[in-house]
């Protein structure tokens, strides 16, 4: 799946997989029979015209015309035919085809509608991971959790939002995946960013003892030696700030 806009390779990667995960599992819940249901005692004359809509729909989402197939859809779930059976065929013919912003459209206002729909959650945080809106998705993860401390990959993904500005709560997402799932689709991953991010906070504890070394030297070159020889304490200072300049280097995640 062509995702339509990323803002991190580091966070893109496990955002589109996420959401290929998540659209698989909502493609395969829904059972486009020929008895479609319907919600609620309707008329005859509406009924009929959501069941229309909906098979309507149906054929435009085989043919790979999302658009219509979008409209068509939302028309018959407007006209009654039962919500739970279709959204999740709106969210695939939008996700399928790329269109992350009205996926999102759908998914949010039925989110508020049932609110304990654990999958819906995850899906909508990575949509919202997809299209940069890095807030918005953790928050919905953070709901989750808040909900399921056992979901590994809310663990997983709020992990690797973490990375860059909170280290240690990186770390304790990634072991938590691990413990939840030893041996699940990302544990390679979740195992190979623990290790990145040991070797930078390692680097980042020594990094002031470097630091310190390095002005100590300054300091008594500048007390000690003159004319010529003072051009080593500016070479000293000019290696201070390469040092700060290499620890910001070491806070950036490698790109996957």
């Amino acid at each position: 799946m062509h995702i339509v806009q990323s803002f991190t390779s580091r966070c893109c990667k496990p955002a589109i997989a996420a959401l290929a995960l998540v659209t698989a599992v909502v493609s395969c819940s829904h059972n486009a029979g020929p008895h479609p249901a319907f919600a609620g005692q309707e008329a005859n004359s509406r009924r009929d015209s959501a069941v229309k809509l909906y098979r309507r729909g149906l054929e435009a989402a085989r043919t790979g015309d999302s658009i219509r197939a979008e409209q068509y859809l939302s028309m018959a779930a407007n006209a009654g035919y039962d919500q739970r059976r279709i959204m999740p065929l709106i969210l695939t013919v939008c996700l399928q085809a790329s269109r992350l912003r009205s996926a999102l459209d759908h998914a949010e206002p039925y989110l508020l509608q049932h609110p304990d729909d654990q999958a819906l959650r995850f899906l909508v945080a990575t949509i919202h991971l997809s299209l940069g809106h890095i807030d918005a998705a953790k928050t919905r993860l953070e709901e989750l959790l808040r909900n399921n401390e056992q979901n590994s990959d809310a663990q997983y993904l709020l992990g690797i939002l973490a990375m860059e500005s909170a280290p240690s709560e990186a770390t304790e997402h990634f072991n938590k995946y691990l413990t939840l799932s030893p041996k699940g689709d990302r544990s390679a991953e979740a195992k190979g960013r623990l290790t990145e991010l040991d070797v930078r906070l390692t680097r980042l504890n020594q990094a002031p003892d470097i630091i310190r070394a390095q002005s100590t030297t300054t300091t008594q070159q500048d007390s000690t030696e003159s004319g010529p020889f003072s051009d080593s304490g500016a070479r000293a200072s000019t290696n201070w700030f390469d040092g700060v300049s290499v620890r910001s280097t070491f806070a950036q995640p490698n790109g996957h």
